[in-house]
């Protein structure tokens, strides 16, 4: 059953493609007289065929290095979050870091972020960050490390919320993480590393339907890794590269920034260059927030209470 998704959602009994190619969709008896000496024919064994899909939002090379260590935890609930960074505790040298990284509140049974208090409680000597995309929560510990006190001024277009009694920071950072000192990245992980993690993500892409992707936030990096892995015949999902940019600094540097962007041989843009395989899309600007967690700006304000710690 081949799922066309056409005007009238016809389902048809088989499809031809010739190169790249849809020729054609009709009956099994139409399309064998397509066959040639040299066509591979696919027996689907009566199962459905449907068009691959296309996820317009992701950060695949991040998400691939995110899990080069180890598998992100799965959690569903503060106390699954409180018993993970214990357990953590136990396996981390104190002082060190733990973070938990994409723990978006919106996934959490509670539906809000666990509180400083919460984060002190299992790790009183670890520095702790809940990061959930552009907000983010830490503990007593990181706060202190990083000597983030009442008196830390908020960074461009973000906020160290505070406290509206006593001014303390609630460990709550919107669109701040600069503030804290010490957080790991990913540094470590070698380009083959980054590489294969990063093939690995596109064939569990494959394995869900998905053939399309959008990276909406790529650096020059990405782009070349990209088309490094098209050249070589092992690019199994069509990308279209959204182009970061930091639209910030004087009109002199951000017109020098642009010049950048696009490459001394104009091979980073502009929008629409490229091929069926690797595009180029869209510039990205980070102006205000996020929408999973109550950072992003919007026409009326994000409801008071403990969802957003608002």
């Amino acid at each position: 059953r081949v799922v066309t998704v056409d005007a009238g959602f016809t389902i048809s009994e088989a499809v031809a493609v010739r190169g790249d190619r849809i020729v054609g969709v009709g009956t099994s008896a139409e399309l064998r007289k397509r066959v040639g000496p040299k066509t591979k024919v696919i027996d689907a064994g009566g199962r459905m065929v449907l068009p691959g899909l296309y996820d317009s939002h992701t950060h695949p090379v991040g998400a691939a290095s995110s899990e080069v260590g180890e598998p992100l935890p799965v959690l569903r609930s503060i106390p699954e979050v409180l018993d993970y960074i214990k357990k953590r505790t136990r396996e981390v040298p104190e002082g060190k870091w733990i973070v938990i990284r994409y723990g978006f509140p919106t996934r959490l049974k509670e539906a809000r972020f666990p509180t400083k208090a919460e984060l002190d409680s299992v790790a009183p000597r670890h520095p702790v960050l809940y990061h959930a995309g552009p907000a983010g929560i830490v503990n007593s510990k990181a706060l202190e490390i990083s000597g983030i006190t009442k008196d830390t001024k908020d960074p461009p277009a973000g906020q160290v919320v505070k406290d509206e009694k006593t001014g303390e920071p609630t460990g709550m950072l919107r669109n701040a993480y600069g503030v804290l000192k010490g957080v790991p990245g990913d540094g470590g992980i070698t380009p083959e590393q980054r590489r294969a993690a990063v093939q690995q993500l596109f064939t569990l892409y494959n394995q869900h339907g998905i053939t399309s992707i959008a990276d909406r936030n790529g650096p020059r990096s990405h782009l070349d890794l990209y088309r490094s892995l098209h050249k070589s015949g092992e690019l199994t999902v069509r990308l279209n590269v959204a182009r970061s940019f930091n639209p910030t600094g004087s009109r002199e540097e951000i017109s020098k920034r642009f010049d950048e962007l696009l490459g001394s041989d104009g091979s980073g843009g502009p929008t629409g260059a490229g091929d069926d395989w690797v595009r180029i899309g869209p510039i990205k600007l980070f102006l205000d927030g996020g929408m999973l967690n109550g950072s992003a700006y919007m026409r009326q304000p994000w409801p008071r209470g403990d969802t957003y710690q608002i």
